[in-house]
């Protein structure tokens, strides 16, 4: 389906998403299925990102006249069936954790993949006071102006995604280095306690302004994670939670997690791997937490394996995302036959756009 099709038909799309966050369907699950409009066609091709420099690379990801055409090109060359929606990100959702930027840290963009990462940038805890909200921020400032190029160029047409600016403990892993981080929940565990407010209140902001530019052209919310919604939503992670305890979790990241959650109507949690799961009693006890998203391993995909897990989010009255880990038709049938259909997030690609819409249809 065409962007301009889906747009046509945002009323029905829009009531089963609305549905969903109020744990029920209109008239089918929620389900989210994209693929390549032209496989194998020419203009399929990517447009390549030059690889010589770290400039170029970043001239590549913060420049308009760069951006937008690869925007547009990424558009028109995905097929979008079910409730997938034409949604763009002009500031790339693979620059991770980009408030660490905002806030001054050492940010780059690889030329070889277009990656982004934070070099340790806090060396000392002395150097705490230098990171907090900067409205002049250079990539603060070209996040700002790409936000409002790509609304002013594709509304009516797309949905502006917002960028992965995270908060919480991932910025202060970013920033302080998760190494050194793991030895101050040991060595200065004051420190860490006093900054997460500074990082959440940067936070907020970074949200605030980003959405406010974006409610100029369109309706509604939408993050990395590419879930709409009609009131305020975030999905929230703390991946740096695989190296630590939970008592660790509890004490140093969930409050900062609570302050996210109770800032916005709507919450997703970013469970990523096996090895967060011990921490999810503590998030599931999260009143205001909506739901979560989970992301097992590349090598363990097998999501037969997780469906207990799955039932335990469930009961505990929170919702459950599945992005990018189910594959196939029997595979989505059997979700939701164990899940059931309300309350269940489901987004996966395809290779052909015939593919997609018959998945859809037996849906």
């Amino acid at each position: 389906m065409k962007t301009e099709e889906h747009l046509d038909n945002w009323s029905n799309i829009g009531q089963r998403y609305e549905a969903f966050w109020d744990g029920a369907i209109v008239d089918r699950p929620l389900i989210q299925v994209f693929a390549p409009a032209n496989p194998g066609g020419a203009e399929a091709e990517p447009i390549p990102m030059p690889t010589e420099s770290e400039e170029q690379a970043y001239e590549w990801y913060t420049n308009p006249e760069k951006v937008l055409p690869v925007l547009e090109h990424r558009l028109t060359q995905t097929h979008y069936a079910g409730d997938a929606l034409p949604i763009i990100y002009p500031m790339a959702i693979s620059l991770p954790a980009i408030q660490a930027a905002y806030m001054g840290g050492d940010y780059h963009i690889s030329p070889d993949n277009g990656s982004g990462w934070c070099n340790h940038s806090m060396a000392d805890w002395n150097d705490a006071g230098q990171f907090d909200y900067q409205p002049d921020n250079k990539w603060w400032t070209a996040t700002r102006m790409l936000l409002d190029e790509a609304g002013k160029k594709f509304a009516g047409r797309a949905i502006l995604g917002m960028p992965d600016i995270q908060g919480g403990g991932q910025i202060l892993d970013s920033l302080r280095g998760t190494q050194n981080l793991l030895m101050d929940f040991y060595d200065t565990p004051d420190e860490v306690k006093k900054i997460m407010p500074v990082i959440d209140r940067a936070w907020e902001r970074y949200w605030t302004e980003c959405n406010e530019i974006a409610l100029k052209y369109q309706e509604g919310y939408v993050d990395w994670m590419g879930l709409w919604s009609a009131k305020p939503m975030v999905t929230v992670e703390c991946d740096v939670s695989v190296m630590i305890s939970p008592v660790q979790f509890n004490e140093f990241f969930l409050p900062s997690l609570k302050r996210q959650i109770e800032f916005v109507d709507r919450s997703i949690y970013h469970l990523d791997g096996e090895g967060q799961i011990c921490h999810l009693d503590a998030l599931l006890s999260l009143e205001k937490l909506s739901g979560i998203q989970w992301v097992p391993e590349p090598r363990n995909r097998d999501i037969k394996k997780f469906i207990p897990m799955l039932k335990r989010v469930r009961d505990a009255g929170k919702f459950v995302a599945l992005t990018g880990c189910l594959q196939g038709t029997e595979t989505v049938k059997m979700v939701l036959n164990e899940l059931g259909p309300e309350g269940v997030f489901i987004s996966l690609t395809c290779e052909t756009p015939e593919e997609a819409e018959s998945l859809v249809e037996a849906i």
